[in-house]
């Protein structure tokens, strides 16, 4: 697997996530170490207002911690870390794990025909191990109704299990203006218009009792930011060339990409171009 994905960066973007955050690196950093996979793992927090930074200092040294001064919404904490990512892929995974990072071995098998590789929940093949409560249901069965009419293609934008090839993630997470739950389908939008090829891989969903999605208050916005960003590139013809333009060009180009700083597993070297992040820094700006 390690070498189907050469290298890769894992963002997790955290609030609030102290009572699962020392559970998932754990289980990370025994699956890439097993895998003998080079890596990176970053941990963006944004804004929390419970030990999830502490924890994560502490205990993680060899983990990029980000941290936001204010809440910036989820797609904020995963833009600021896809763009601070160095791996010949960069991934975002939920603090909560509720997508296991061992579904990596199902992106490998398609690393070769793809650039954008997601998890879907609604493929024949996937599994929940545990039952999502009404209100979650209607909104889980509402909403690929409203983006299949954007992304056709895509079964299931929404699963916090997404991986992308280095050469996408500049120009997605880079013109990324969502910062709230649906930064997913425009992330994805933005693939589709770069000419990035997306493939699904079937996952196994272990539904958090704990969410920061509130139903209520966020899917209302989820919705708006749906249709604004759907209608902008749909209408905008001269965007979207402009989007396939630059797709070629740093396709064409990937070759030529250096990785900045891995961590090799035992008996592998690794790369280190650039001094990684110290735990506990502000970002300044993407890398």
């Amino acid at each position: 697997m390690g070498t189907a994905l050469r290298s890769i960066s894992i963002v997790i973007p955290a609030y609030n996530a102290g009572s699962s955050i020392a559970s998932t690196l754990e289980e990370v950093f025994a699956f890439v170490h097993a895998e003998r996979l080079m890596h990176e793992v970053i941990v963006v927090d944004d804004a929390s207002l419970d030990h999830t930074p502490r924890i994560v200092a502490e205990r993680f040294p060899t983990v990029r911690l980000l941290r936001h001064p204010a809440n910036r919404g989820k797609g904020g904490a995963v833009r600021t870390g896809m763009l601070a990512a160095g791996g010949d892929w960069a991934m975002f995974l939920d603090a909560d794990h509720s997508t296991h990072i061992e579904h990596l071995r199902l992106v490998a098998e398609r690393a070769q025909d793809a650039d954008v590789i997601i998890g879907s929940r609604r493929s024949a093949q996937s599994t929940s191990a545990i039952a999502r409560p009404l209100h979650r249901r209607m909104l889980g069965d509402l909403f690929p109704k409203l983006t299949s009419h954007v992304l056709p293609a895509v079964s299931d934008t929404q699963c916090g299990f997404k991986v992308f090839k280095r050469w996408t993630v500049g120009p997605i997470f880079g013109k990324l203006t969502i910062s709230g739950f649906a930064f997913d389908v425009e992330a994805l939008l933005l693939a589709d218009r770069l000419g990035a090829v997306i493939r699904e891989v079937p996952v196994s969903w272990n539904n958090p009792r704990e969410s920061t999605l509130n139903v209520r208050r966020d899917a209302p916005r989820m919705l708006a930011d749906v249709i604004r960003v759907g209608w902008s590139l749909r209408r905008s013809g001269a965007r979207s060339r402009a989007l396939g333009r630059e797709g070629a060009e740093l396709r064409s180009g990937e070759g030529s990409l250096l990785p900045r700083v891995m961590i090799a597993p035992a008996g592998r070297s690794g790369a280190m171009l650039e001094p990684g992040v110290r735990a506990g820094s502000t970002p300044t700006g993407s890398r």
